[in-house]
């Protein structure tokens, strides 16, 4: 519930290895940069990779992590990635 809510703003904030103070994005902006970080990456692996094609697959993407516990939400409304 507070992951819908959180994506039904215009933006939402992700903190990450690569955004320790966290960082705001659109479903738009997620994907595209999300694509890019896959491009980048089977580049240099020569693996393939499966594109995010909208963003209703963005969203779904993000709640299969949340149900996986890879990612909560925090009190302050923001994705924060949890510790492998």
């Amino acid at each position: 519930m507070q992951l819908e809510m959180l994506l039904r703003q215009e933006r939402f904030r992700v903190v990450d290895s690569a955004h320790a103070d966290g960082h705001a994005w659109t479903l738009r902006e997620y994907m595209d940069d999300w694509n890019k970080d896959m491009a980048a990456d089977a580049e240099q692996t020569g693996e393939e990779y499966d594109l995010l094609p909208d963003e209703p697959a963005v969203i779904e993407m993000l709640h299969d992590w949340h149900r996986s516990d890879r990612i909560i939400v925090t009190r302050d409304g923001v994705i924060e990635w949890q510790p492998l």
